[in-house]
């Protein structure tokens, strides 16, 4: 149907946006300021990191690289690029916000104002994307955005994105029940599934209410036919479950995971 075949060779998703970058400002008679800077000349990039790098007595860096300073330049171009006509070019962006938020994780008045600005093309991926390997890698993005930026990203996910990732995988769910998933419906499980567990450690205060409809939707996957979709279902519902044991110790009928009972159970009867 619509789906594509990622590309794992010749250059990076880094490499091939700035290639892009530079070929649509070549036909807007501009030239891209970072076409010198090449991903391959790292010898050159700790040069100027080791000129640039501001440390105090303890030796803890005060500013960003030159790296760093790299990265937040390209990925303020990033939105302009997911929602590309070339599915291939989607997907390689939000690859690149992934390795981008990483390299400015720790660096927060960097990398929270960067989440922001591109948030909103994110969630118009989420919600529009038709093609399922792009949209893997759009949940992919938005679990390393929630891994990097914590606490910043609850009201994020609760408003924004868990919603439309209840629909995505009811949907999902109902195709595994009437047929195997195809590669892509697995892939696009697994990144959600991933997503669900980051979630669960990095947001304290993820709603409540949330914890029963995240296991009921792990309850479903934990007995996929797929090994890795098992697992990660299975390490989801541990991880709600450590949480909220009460509530996995009632939904899980066979007590197979949680083995020793929740504490309200061994309170001493009156």
């Amino acid at each position: 149907g619509n789906e594509i075949e990622i590309l794992s060779a010749g250059c990076s998703p880094l490499e091939s946006l700035i290639d892009e970058l530079n070929q649509w400002r070549e036909e807007q008679h501009f030239s891209f300021e970072g076409e010198n800077s090449s991903l391959h000349s790292n010898d050159d990039v700790r040069d100027e990191e080791d000129d640039d790098e501001d440390e105090n007595e303890d030796g803890i860096q005060k500013g960003i690289s030159t790296l760093q300073k790299m990265t937040s330049n390209i990925l303020h171009h990033c939105q302009h690029y997911s929602m590309y006509r070339s599915a291939l070019v989607r997907r390689q962006t939000l690859e690149i916000l992934q390795a981008g938020f990483r390299i400015l994780h720790g660096y927060d008045e960097e990398l929270l104002p960067l989440i922001n600005l591109v948030w909103p093309s994110i969630i118009s991926n989420l919600k529009q994307e038709q093609n399922e390997s792009v949209l893997a890698a759009c949940f992919g993005t938005i679990d390393v955005a929630i891994d990097c930026g914590g606490k910043f990203m609850e009201s994020r996910f609760i408003d924004d994105v868990w919603e439309q990732t209840g629909k995505i995988l009811d949907s999902l769910i109902n195709v595994q029940k009437k047929s195997k998933l195809s590669a892509f419906s697995k892939e696009l499980c697994l990144s959600i599934l991933r997503c669900l567990c980051t979630a669960t450690l990095r947001l304290p205060r993820l709603a409540s209410e949330l914890y029963g409809k995240l296991a009921k939707l792990a309850a479903e996957f934990k007995q996929a036919e797929d090994v890795n979709l098992s697992l990660e279902a299975e390490r989801l519902w541990n991880q709600i479950g450590e949480k909220n044991p009460e509530l996995v110790w009632y939904l899980d009928a066979e007590f197979s995971t949680i083995r020793t009972p929740p504490h309200f159970l061994l309170r001493p009867l009156a």
